[in-house]
């Protein structure tokens, strides 16, 4: 005897059905991971020399955090409406290290070849921490400037010693379908700190008054023999 079934679970069964959703899954899972940055992390230290990763191609625009009529104070990141890489740095500096390089920073810098008409635009933003998604709430600690240039460059500093994570989000606000390349490098700085208590006052003692004497610069009105006499 001949069983009918249920039209939905007919069509459940159905091999082009089934085939049709796999291939759709996929298809979504592929363009989730088609702008994941290779690697996915690094560590930075004295010695390491750069740290460079790619991260693309980007086909879908982000327009935040301003966009779409939302004035947002940060980006927003998610896996569907709003894409963008994620980076995990991990900064590690010896003990010390920023005494003695007191102008000491990490240079981030994004560059990319144009495919489209040359109006492609992504953005960096560089979190203290480790950062999944974002709300467009959450202002970034560091970040380029939001102006269309290329290459974008943002810098972290101060730094700190011992170990530091961060997170570095990439977002593509006017995409036409770039990989990108970012280069995190060390500079130690240039100059020296200065010498402790240069600049503040002098220490104080009980029954000891502190003169100064100012001398007018030569010439100007305020020597004796210049200047009006009322």
């Amino acid at each position: 005897m001949k069983k009918d079934h249920p039209a939905s679970e007919s069509a459940f069964f159905n091999p082009r059905f089934l085939a049709a959703f796999i291939l759709c899954f996929l298809g979504v899972w592929m363009a989730m991971l088609s702008f994941a940055s290779t690697p996915s992390s690094g560590t930075l230290t004295t010695v390491s020399g750069p740290v460079t990763y790619t991260a693309g191609p980007f086909v879908q625009p982000n327009p935040s955090p301003l966009g779409l009529g939302q004035l947002d104070t940060g980006p927003r990141c998610n896996s569907t409406t709003f894409p963008c890489d994620s980076f995990d740095l991990t900064v590690t500096l010896p003990a010390g290290y920023t005494g003695t390089h007191c102008n000491a920073a990490v240079k981030v810098t994004l560059s990319w070849v144009d495919t489209g008409t040359g109006q492609s635009d992504y953005d960096l933003y560089i979190y203290e921490g480790v950062v999944g998604n974002l709300g467009g709430n959450t202002p970034a600690d560091f970040q380029s400037a939001t102006s269309g240039y290329r290459p974008e460059i943002a810098t972290v500093a101060p730094l700190k010693d011992g170990t530091t994570h961060y997170t570095i989000k990439i977002v593509p606000f006017q995409p036409t379908g770039e990989t990108v390349n970012v280069k995190i490098e060390l500079l130690p700085g240039s100059g020296g700190c200065g010498t402790a208590g240069f600049g503040g006052a002098d220490k104080t003692k009980a029954n000891s008054p502190r003169y100064i004497t100012f001398n007018a610069p030569p010439g100007s009105s305020a020597e004796v023999s210049n200047g009006e006499f009322n």
